[in-house]
């Protein structure tokens, strides 16, 4: 799990790969606090597109089995 220090909807998609490309340019290591904001951000929006893009598919109990998996991530 990538611990991350900077709300990830505070930005759109294209800003984080924009900064997180910058980063990797520049050589800055995985480590560091501002890629892994980056990383975090990048996978909330893919994940955020999907969601958006099923959810009308989804059932009840989908969404129930989706919610435990994502809450158990954050754990």
């Amino acid at each position: 799990m990538v611990i991350c220090s900077a709300d990830p909807a505070s930005r759109p998609a294209t800003s984080w790969r924009a900064e997180f490309g910058s980063l990797r340019a520049r050589g800055v290591d995985d480590g560091d606090e501002r890629v892994r904001d980056c990383v975090a951000g990048i996978a909330y929006w893919r994940v955020q597109r999907v969601i958006a893009a099923e959810a009308d598919r989804l059932s009840p109990s989908g969404v129930d089995l989706l919610a435990a998996q994502l809450l158990a991530v954050s754990r």
